[in-house]
Order: structure tokens, then sequence, then C-alpha cells
């Protein structure tokens, strides 16, 4: 099993949409897939076409003796499946911090899991809350959907030192396998100059592929299906699909 971090500090960069859209991508390539919906806005869920829930996985978090199994639901995709975001969230990030181990939780509760999936995607809230962190100390990897603008690149340093202090503290291994750009325009000069501080920067780790604005995007979480079942000729579609045959070939050469 695989968990990859979709994190970055800010908001509105497309973390959700890769979370579903490369988890939809890789269950119709076959691999078993879950998504973990950890932001409060729900988003993941719903396009998922599931439901956030009272309690869920914030009551999984807090109660170990609610199994993570037992929340989880299926999605328009074959073989891609949705850990719902919960409606306690804020309650669970006001309290649980003062509770002991609480940064492991969600590390703890994969680890039930390890034969039942070939990827987990956890989808971040846009903070460094207690959920930011129990993702990103569970993860393996953390691949970031990046804007071509200067925000973009120092939320990215941004999160680059957060990944030092868990490397550092926690005392696990987890760094940025992958960068790639979402919403990319290349006939824009900011992105063009952008791409290239990003090239330098991270060489082998950006990925090739770029998710272009397309509109077909937007309207797939509206009918509550990932793009690539909703439209799979669409640009959209064909642009997560080799992203996430990119993401698996990663993959494949990190466990090789």
């Amino acid at each position: 099993m695989r968990t990859i971090a979709l994190a970055l500090q800010k908001g509105g960069v497309g973390k959700t949409t890769g979370a579903v859209n490369i988890g939809a991508a890789l269950a119709m390539q076959g691999h078993r897939t879950l998504v973990v919906d950890l932001d409060a806005q729900a988003n993941a869920t719903v396009w998922c076409n599931a439901e956030p829930m009272e309690n869920g996985l914030a009551d999984a978090l807090w109660n170990a003796e609610l199994p993570l199994e037992e929340i989880i639901a299926e999605t328009p995709v074959d073989g891609l499946f949705v850990a719902p975001a919960s409606l306690r969230y804020r309650d669970f990030e006001l309290s649980l911090p003062s509770q002991a181990g609480a940064q492991l939780r969600l590390v703890n509760l994969l680890a039930e899991m390890q034969a039942d999936w070939d990827y987990v995607l956890l989808d971040c809230p846009p903070n460094l809350g207690i959920m930011t962190t129990n993702a990103l100390i569970a993860a393996h990897e953390v691949v970031v959907p990046l804007e071509a603008t200067e925000l973009g690149i120092r939320g990215l340093r941004e999160l680059e030192r957060t990944l030092e202090l868990i490397r550092r503290h926690a005392r696990n291994d987890v760094r940025v396998a992958a960068v790639y750009f979402a919403y990319y325009k290349a006939n824009r000069n900011l992105s063009r100059d952008a791409l290239a501080a990003v090239e330098q920067a991270y060489e082998s780790r950006l990925l090739k592929t770029r998710i272009r604005e397309n509109v077909r995007i937007a309207e797939s979480f509206s009918a509550r299906t990932p793009v690539v079942k909703f439209d799979p000729r669409s640009n959209g579609a064909r642009d997560f699909v080799a992203l996430a045959e990119e993401i698996d070939k990663l993959t494949e050469n990190q466990n090789g």
C-alpha cells in the first residue's frame, strides 16, 4: 500500500481535484484506491458521490475501537472508494491535540488496512492543523499540486519547512516525491517563469503532465463523478490519466 498526501498550506490549488481524479484514474488502471477526505469542506466526499458524516472519520480517529473500514463508501468509479469527511473535524482539531499520540492516529488506522489497498490518497486541508499533521506523518510521500504563481512557489517552500520539522520530530522520512502544475496555461508569462523556477529546484520530481484549465473538471464536480469517468475524452480526463500513470511509475521506481 502506498499512502500519498496531497498537501499545500494554501487553498484553491487543486488538492481535492487531484486526490479525487488521480485516485479515479488509478482505480481505472486497475489499482484498488481509497481517498481519505480530511478537509472539513468535504468536497472530495461530495465529488465521490458520498455524504459527509456526523462522526465518521473524526470518531474513528478519536475512538481506536472504530475501524476505518466501517465508514468507507463506494464511488461511481469501480475500484475507487472514499472515507467521507466528518462534520466534527473542528471539534477534533480543538480537543485532540491535548491527547497523547494525537499526531499518530491516522497512521495507526491505516496500518490495519495495509493489505486492502494499492493506493491511499489523503486530501489535506489548506492549513497545518492536526489533520494535516496526521496526514503527513501517515504518508509515504507527498504530491503537490502547484499553481504557476509566486504564491504557489512560496507555499511549496513553506511545505518543505513543515516536512523538515516532521522528519526531525516524528522521525519518518516523508518528502515531496512529486510536483505538478494545475490550472496551467502555457501562454502566460508567469506560468513559464514559475515553471522554470520549479524545474531548477525540483528537476526530476517535477512531473511532465500539467493539468490544463478545463471546464469539464468543474462540471464533473457538479455531477458528483470524477472527470475521468464523467467525460473520458475531455482534456481534464486525459491530463489526469497521464498524471496517474506518471505517479504510478514513480512509485514503481521507488519500490524497485
